[in-house]
């Protein structure tokens, strides 16, 4: 995630912001379902 936050330039950082929120959950609730 941090890799792909440093290829988005700052100015585009506050449009992006709701957009990494609906990733991190999208991959927390596929992490769960894959499991370890």
């Amino acid at each position: 995630m941090n890799s792909v936050l440093r290829m988005y330039p700052s100015r585009h950082r506050r449009m992006t912001q709701p957009m990494l929120d609906l990733k991190r959950l999208y991959w927390n609730t596929h992490a769960f379902r894959s499991g370890p």
